[in-house]
């Protein structure tokens, strides 16, 4: 079964794939209890579903305090960003995000039956860009052009982690050499002796 959470609108999607769902799992809500609250929620598919909002899945935390002055206070900037810019939403502030966020608190404690389609979703597109100061390719949700410079960090990034995989490869080759290069030196000495016992 797939796991889904129907959501209001696109904003809400976006504030969950964004962040909510990494604050549950790495961030906020990481050493929360119960032990592994988090693993439905981050497995979960996000619909923008109107007229059927909740989840079709078990949970065994479904209270957290999305619009906490402490989390707003660090990530609140951000979130409204990530609103603003992948659904070109310019006029999204600070009231709306807060309403959404505490509809979500709502939202994540209602059930869905399976059997309840799923409505179109939106169109999505992709772009690199750099919404905190780190490039990634964004799931955006109206045409963007890529960033320049995110396209030139990514591929630098890439490069960077083809480089470490290729000399972390290196080095275990070398080390399989060396193993098998021992591996030869005693069968070579078992035959010589083998031979001297004939």
């Amino acid at each position: 079964m797939t796991k889904i959470l129907r959501v209001r609108n696109l904003a809400q999607k976006v504030l969950w794939e964004q962040e909510l769902s990494g604050q549950i799992s790495d961030g906020r809500w990481e050493n929360s209890s119960p032990h592994s609250h988090w693993e439905p929620w981050c497995d979960a598919t996000i619909v923008v579903d109107p007229e059927h909002v909740g989840r079709n899945f078990y949970a065994r935390r479904e209270s957290y305090n999305f619009s906490s002055k402490e989390l707003l206070d660090i990530v609140g900037d951000r979130m409204l960003r990530y609103v603003q810019v992948l659904t070109g939403d310019a006029s999204y502030d600070m009231a709306r995000m807060r309403a959404d966020l505490n509809d979500l608190k709502k939202v994540i404690k209602e059930h869905v039956a399976d059997s309840v389609p799923v409505p179109p979703q939106p169109t999505e597109y992709r772009a690199a860009l750099r919404l905190d100061g780190y490039a990634q390719v964004y799931t955006t949700f109206v045409p963007l052009a890529n960033d320049n410079l995110a396209v030139k960090q990514l591929a630098k990034r890439e490069r960077e982690q083809r480089d470490y995989r290729i000399k972390r490869l290196e080095e275990k080759r070398d080390e399989l050499k060396a193993q098998l290069a021992k591996v030869e030196d005693d069968l070579a000495r078992e035959v010589d002796a083998a031979g001297m016992l004939v």
